[in-house]
């Protein structure tokens, strides 16, 4: 539903790879190596117009029309409490470099 509603999420900008929305942020599914992940998460990205497939063999989605729709405020205070964790926990690592 999320996609249909908010659009099909951007590529990894790193590796090209699949974006997951997932608590609060978009984390890339992609392998870097055969060993790690790519470490790629954001809060936002771009997102492009959702197209059904074709062959799904179900008459519900052929009138499907893409409209963008507004993210709900919820997730965008989601977003800001994810951004302001990220800040602390960085202050917090510079701090205890020093």
């Amino acid at each position: 539903a999320d996609l249909m509603l908010h659009g099909v999420p951007s590529p990894c900008p790193k590796c090209e790879g699949r974006l997951k929305y997932d608590d609060g942020r978009y984390e890339c599914t992609q392998w870097a190596d055969e060993y790690a992940k790519c470490q790629f998460k954001a809060t936002a990205v771009e997102r492009t117009a959702f197209v059904p497939p074709r062959d799904t063999g179900d008459d519900y989605l052929d009138g499907f029309k893409f409209v963008k729709v507004a993210i709900p405020k919820a997730l965008e205070r989601e977003r800001a409490e994810a951004e302001a964790y990220v800040a602390e926990k960085k202050q917090r690592t510079l701090a205890a470099a020093e």
